[in-house]
């Protein structure tokens, strides 16, 4: 699937599977790039559109609470 959707335009779509897949940096690379296409910079998910700057704040603070917990682990 991940294939398929470099080639489409639906830009929601590549963001749930990057999001899936994890690939945060292809997500980040796509906000900047859909922001000139869209006044707002949001992203659907499972459960409503949200801002799109929540969800990386969101991200963030989950990848960086794994890596605290990692570093505990360690």
């Amino acid at each position: 699937m991940l294939e398929a959707v470099e080639k489409t335009e639906f830009s929601d779509v590549k963001l749930i599977l990057y999001d899936l897949n994890n690939d945060y940096s292809k997500c980040m690379r796509l906000f900047m790039s859909s922001e000139r296409q869209r006044p707002t910079l949001s992203v659907k998910t499972n459960k409503g559109e949200i801002d799109g700057f929540e969800w990386i704040q969101n991200r963030y603070m989950g990848l960086d609470a794994r890596a605290h917990d990692d570093s505990l682990v360690s």
